[in-house]
């Protein structure tokens, strides 16, 4: 293998590498119809809770996922909650308790975070689901936060309702530490937003 070759398959080697790593980037940015810019993750956490007195086998779910909505350079930041379930509650009579807030237990430190429901101009929710949300609620949150969970070496969730109840969830489906990757780029957006305002 001649010199010449030999720099062609390293920086072969090397573009694959760079392209390998800039697909495994968990955060997405788009920009809304409504003008909006919407950074959130590629993949939302999935609770689970059972429902042993109504189905054997049918659970109800929530769907968490940090997001990052930009209008014209203010940022705010939430946790996405959306309330799903495949339990029938219709025979029963019970509807799905009305969630209140989220609480969190991170490393054994609570957070509670109030849920206002998720009312804006978006055309699209940040996160898709494979069971059809029924409601969605927007938890305001820190990137501090929103960090904390992300490094917690235990995260365990509850949903408090309107009247007091508290409802365990435990996780299905996605890994806290990707919410990282959201804070690490919201921390930066965050300083290239103050820099811009000196």
């Amino acid at each position: 293998m001649n010199r010449s070759t030999k720099h062609l398959f390293t920086l072969i080697l090397i573009t694959s590498v760079v392209a390998a790593c800039a697909s495994q980037d968990p955060v997405n940015s788009r920009l809304d119809s409504s003008g909006l810019t919407v950074v959130a993750l590629d993949e939302v956490i999935v609770l689970a809770r059972s429902a042993p007195q109504l189905s054997t086998a049918a659970r109800d779910y929530i769907y968490l996922g940090p997001v990052e909505i930009n209008r014209m350079g203010e940022l705010q930041h939430f946790v996405w909650v959306g309330m799903a379930s495949t339990v029938d509650r219709t025979l029963a009579g019970q509807p799905l308790p009305k969630a209140a807030s989220l609480a969190l237990l991170v490393d054994g430190i609570p957070m509670e975070l109030p849920l206002t429901s998720w009312e804006t101009e978006l055309d699209t929710p940040p996160y898709q689901s494979k069971v059809p949300v029924s409601e969605s609620f927007a938890a305001r949150a820190s990137l501090d936060q929103i960090n904390r969970i992300a490094m917690a070496t235990s995260v365990e969730v509850h949903i408090i309702t309107e009247t007091g109840a508290s409802a365990r969830y435990e996780k299905w489906q996605g890994e806290w530490p990707d919410w990282s990757a959201f804070s690490a780029q919201g921390s930066a957006a965050e300083d290239s937003d103050t820099f811009a305002r000196k």
